[in-house]
């Protein structure tokens, strides 16, 4: 069903479905008043007040349920909405639980910011046992629910009232699981089909307190720890040294020969791209190496090296080749090897 044929406005909740009541109590359980037959001998009583209710089946107007030899009380409806969305979870047991971003952030020594993120899916929870209003150790859920996996799953549901914040950290306190479900701008004259379609699966909800979303957060917040620690590591190796007077790497006497800036869009990756690229021109390998041993070599080589952007408008008032000295800063990545990236450029004038 689409959501927003259930769903309306608050602006649209009108007064008449504010008052008029389609739904009453018969036999200890929430009815629709086409499932009732005609007048007093409906059997039902307001949902709020508890008084006697009259069915009015006419021709004219809608089907509704009227106080009889009483004042319509203004809060029926929402009572009723309130009672029929546990009586709904209680006997269906079973409730979607909400798609979720969960996300960290925080700055490195750069005040340069770093995210980490995890989506969790949406899931259709199914539940062994669901209890109404059960007495807790100080507090009573509208709900609670035990799934098949052991877990407990307090569900409140919001119509008029949501859950406070006074609640909400003696949840938190609680390390217990708590869901909302909200079902404030929910039409109060729904069809039960369609109730009952909004209370299990698409009115808004969100977690007060999910074990899972606490387990995953930690885990985001080691790992953006140790990524926060890694490059504020290659920050302070850049800096310079006053005790042996180096300063960050750099290149003396590099024959640069060209530079390629541009960006693009990768259809194999689905997203856009940018490229900064210097070409510059080195000897070649001469030296052995642990792992490897020189034969012969002669000439030179080509060699790429990232550069930032901002250097485009220096490297445009070149005339290539020139000779010019290279300075690096560390580029924030992953790795066990740091990768490089040119700051600055200044040209050599012999």
């Amino acid at each position: 069903m689409n959501v927003s044929m259930a769903q309306v406005n608050s602006n649209e909740i009108n007064d008449i479905e504010k008052t008029e009541l389609h739904y009453g109590i018969k036999d200890g359980r929430v009815v629709h008043v086409e499932s009732v037959i005609n007048g007093l001998d409906c059997g039902c009583s307001c949902p709020h007040c508890d008084s006697q209710l009259i069915a009015k089946k006419g021709n004219v107007r809608v089907h509704h349920f009227a106080h009889y030899n009483a004042v319509d009380c203004e809060h029926g409806s929402e009572t009723a909405i309130h009672l029929l969305a546990k009586q709904i979870i209680a006997e269906r047991k079973v409730v979607q639980l909400p798609a979720t971003s969960l996300k960290q952030m925080t700055l490195d020594t750069n005040v340069h910011p770093h995210h980490v993120n995890e989506f969790i899916p949406t899931k259709l929870e199914m539940f062994e046992s669901v209890e109404e209003e059960p007495t807790m150790e100080g507090y009573r859920p509208d709900l609670t629910a035990l799934g098949f996996d052991g877990e407990w799953l307090d569900i409140e549901i919001k119509v008029t009232h949501e859950v406070d914040d006074f609640k909400a950290t003696a949840q938190i306190e609680r390390r217990r699981n708590m869901l909302e479900i909200n079902l404030s701008q929910v039409s109060r004259v729904l069809p039960y089909k369609e109730l009952e379609e909004v209370v299990l699966y698409s009115a808004p909800r969100h977690f007060i307190y999910s074990q899972e979303h606490h387990k995953i957060n930690l885990v985001l917040e080691a790992e953006l720890e140790e990524k926060i620690k890694y490059v504020d590591n290659l920050i302070h190796n850049a800096q310079p040294k006053s005790s042996s007077g180096l300063t960050t790497k750099c290149d003396e006497a590099v024959m640069l020969i060209g530079y390629k800036i541009g960006s693009g869009f990768s259809t194999k990756n689905q997203s856009d791209f940018k490229i900064a690229h210097l070409f510059y021109v080195k000897p070649v390998q001469s030296k052995d190496t642990a792992n490897f041993s020189i034969n012969g070599s002669k000439g030179f080589e080509v060699e790429q090296v990232d550069v930032k952007e901002t250097l485009s408008s220096k490297l445009e008032g070149l005339d290539f080749p020139v000779e010019v000295k290279l300075q690096y800063e560390p580029k924030p990545g992953f790795g066990r090897r740091t990768k490089w990236i040119v700051s600055d450029i200044t040209e050599i004038n012999l």
